[in-house]
C-alpha cells in the first residue's frame, strides 16, 4: 500500500532537536512491519491547537481527496490535530474515501468501532490538553500585565532584558521613535512622506530592515511608549513599568491626526520662506507670496489696499531693523536675572501648592480606579464599559503625572530656559542677518507670533516669553529714568507682576514653550 506520511512538531526550535527524527524513525519501522511504502513525507513545524494554519495539513488533505495515496501514517493522534473539527476532517477520509489512516506508536484499528471510539477519546483528551495549555499561558500573560511587564517582544525603540524583566529604551533607536512621532504630529506628514524621511534618518525594524507603512501605523498607534500596556485581546489598559518615550500630549496629537480630527498640513505648489507669517498692517489680510522672474514677492491681495509687492530680500531687511529695536542688553538681562532669581525664591510656596493640588486629584483619580474595579467585580457594570472607563482614568493619571514632574523640571530649570531666551534676545539682529534660511523660520517662530508689513517697515508682535522679557526691559527703564528707588516705587508691582507672569509661562504646557525653541 502506498501512503503519506506526517510528522509535526509545534515550533522551529523543536524541529531543530530530535522530535521530528523520532517520529520519522518510528513511522519508517511500522511502514516496513506492515508492507506499506512511504511515497512522500509532509513536515509541519506548526501548533494543531487552531484549524486551518497548518499549510502541509492541508495540502495533505486536498492529495489523500484526490486520490493520489492510499493511505497516510501518523505517529500519534495528537500530531495530527489538536482540535476536533481537523480531526473530524482527518477521520472522514477513512469513512466517506477508504483512506488508510495508520498510527504508528498506537495499535488503534480504525476500520473498527472500538479502534473508532479510543482514538476519538485520544483526540478529546488533546484538544482538552491544549485548551487547558492556553488557559494557563493566558494566565500567565495576565499576570505579567498586571505587573506593568510586557510578556511579548519589545516594540522598536526598546531592549530586552530577558523574561520577566523591564523592558528599557533603546540609545539608538529610541530618539528616532520621538522623532518620528514629532514630525507626524506636526502635521505636515503623511504616513508615507513620513515613512520614507524617518527611514532615511537611520530608523530600522528589528531586522534591520526599513519600516512599511503599516509597521510606521503601527507605532504610532502603541500606547507602550506612553508607559501604558494595551491588552489587544480583552481591551484592558494596564500602567507599565517601563520608561515611556514620549509624552501623552505628543501621543494624542498623533491620535487626532491618525483618527481625523486633526486636519493635516497640505503642501503648497511653491514653499517660500515666510508663506502665512506675514500680515497686511493696513488691512489685517494674510500677505501672500509669488514667484515672478525668479524672485519671490510679497504683496496683500485685498482689493484697493495701496500696499505694493515687496521683495523678499526687502522684507527680511525691515524684520532685522525691526529686531534690533526689541533687543535686550547685558545691562537690563542683569536685572531682570536678579528680579527673577528673587521671585524664584519667593514663589516656592506657589510650587508646593500646585503640586499638592495636582497630587490630590492624582488620589482621586486612584480612588476612582480602585471604586472602578469593585463595581466590576461586583457584576454592577459590563466588561465593555469597564475597559472603556478606565481607559479615560488612566489617561486623566497619566495627564495628572506628566504635570507634577513637569513643575519639579520647571521648579529647578526656570533659570536655565528664561537663560536661553536673555540670550537670543541680545543678539537677535545680528543671529537673523547671517542666519540660515530655516535658522531665521526658528527664530521668528520663537520670538515673534504676528509679522505687519506696511509700506516702510514690518511692526513686530513678540511672543511670550519674549513680550514679558521686554515689558519687564521698559518698567525697568522707566525706573532709571525716574531715579526712584524700585522697591518703592509702582514699578515694584509691576515687576512682580512680570515676572510672576515668566514663572506662570515657564510651567505651562510643554507644546507651548518647547516647540517654539530655535
Amino acid at each position: 500500500m502506498k501512503c503519506f506520511a506526517y510528522v509535526r512538531v509545534s515550533t522551529l526550535k523543536q524541529a531543530d532537536g530530535a522530535s521530528l527524527e523520532a517520529q520519522r524513525f518510528s513511522i519508517e519501522r511500522y511502514a516496513k512491519q506492515n508492507d506499506l511504502e512511504v511515497t512522500r513525507w509532509f513536515t509541519e513545524t506548526k501548533t494543531a491547537a487552531s484549524r486551518g494554519k497548518r499549510p502541509e495539513f492541508n495540502h495533505l488533505i486536498r492529495l489523500l481527496k484526490q486520490g493520489k495515496a492510499e493511505g497516510v501514517i501518523i505517529h500519534k493522534i495528537d500530531r495530527s490535530a489538536r482540535n476536533l473539527r481537523d480531526w473530524a476532517d482527518f477521520v472522514a477520509l477513512s469513512e466517506q474515501r477508504g483512506i488508510a489512516i495508520h498510527i504508528a506508536a498506537e495499535s488503534l484499528d480504525l476500520s473498527s468501532r472500538g479502534g473508532r471510539l479510543t482514538a476519538d477519546i485520544q483526540a478529546v483528551v488533546a484538544s482538552d490538553y491544549i485548551r487547558n495549555l492556553r488557559a494557563e499561558a493566558l494566565k500567565g500573560i495576565d499576570a505579567r500585565y498586571k505587573q506593568g511587564l510586557l510578556p511579548s517582544r519589545a516594540p522598536i525603540g526598546y531592549l530586552d532584558n530577558g523574561p520577566g524583566e523591564v523592558k528599557t529604551i533603546d540609545p539608538v533607536q529610541a530618539p528616532l521613535v520621538k522623532e518620528l512621532f514629532r514630525l507626524y504630529a506636526t502635521g505636515a506628514y503623511s504616513l508615507r512622506s513620513v515613512r520614507e524621511e524617518i527611514n532615511e534618518r537611520g530608523l530600522r525594524n528589528k531586522k534591520g530592515n526599513p519600516l512599511s507603512v503599516n509597521s510606521i501605523c503601527k507605532i504610532l498607534h502603541n500606547r507602550f511608549y506612553i508607559g501604558q500596556l494595551l491588552v489587544k485581546r480583552t481591551g484592558e489598559i494596564y500602567e507599565g513599568i517601563h520608561e515611556p518615550l514620549i509624552k501623552k500630549t505628543l501621543f494624542d496629537a498623533c491620535q487626532d491626526l491618525l483618527a481625523g480630527r486633526k486636519r493635516r498640513k497640505t503642501n503648497t505648489r511653491h514653499n517660500f520662506a515666510y508663506s502665512r507669517m506675514l500680515d497686511c498692517a493696513l488691512c489685517q489680510k494674510k500677505i501672500i507670496a509669488e514667484r515672478q522672474r525668479g524672485h519671490v514677492y510679497y504683496r496683500c491681495h485685498t482689493k484697493g489696499c495701496p500696499l505694493k509687492c515687496t521683495r523678499e530680500q526687502e522684507i527680511e531687511k525691515r524684520i532685522a531693523r525691526s529686531l534690533q529695536s526689541l533687543e535686550i542688553d547685558n545691562q537690563h538681562a542683569s536685572h531682570i536675572r536678579e528680579e527673577l532669581h528673587q521671585l524664584v525664591k519667593a514663589r516656592s510656596a506657589h510650587f508646593e501648592n500646585l503640586v499638592q493640588s495636582y497630587q490630590l486629584r492624582l488620589d482621586q483619580v486612584n480612588t476612582r480606579i480602585d471604586r472602578l474595579t469593585d463595581l466590576l467585580l461586583d457584576g454592577a457594570i459590563e466588561r465593555d464599559t469597564y475597559n472603556t472607563k478606565r481607559r479615560a482614568l488612566l489617561d486623566e493619571k497619566l495627564d495628572l503625572e506628566e504635570k507634577l514632574a513637569q513643575i519639579e523640571r520647571v521648579d529647578s530649570n526656570i533659570m536655565e530656559t528664561v537663560e536661553h531666551y536673555l540670550e537670543l534676545a541680545k543678539t537677535a539682529q545680528l543671529s537673523f542677518k547671517t542666519g540660515s534660511t530655516s535658522k531665521k523660520l526658528r527664530m521668528l517662530r520663537s520670538l515673534t507670533s504676528n509679522l505687519h508689513v506696511s509700506p516702510e517697515y514690518v511692526s513686530i508682535e513678540p511672543r511670550r516669553p519674549y513680550s514679558v522679557l521686554l515689558k519687564l526691559k521698559s518698567v525697568l527703564d522707566c525706573g532709571e529714568q525716574r531715579d526712584v528707588p524700585r522697591t518703592e516705587s509702582h514699578e515694584s508691582d509691576n515687576l512682580t507682576s512680570l515676572a510672576s507672569q515668566l514663572i506662570e509661562w515657564a510651567i505651562g504646557e510643554d507644546e507651548e514653550r518647547g516647540d517654539n525653541l530655535p
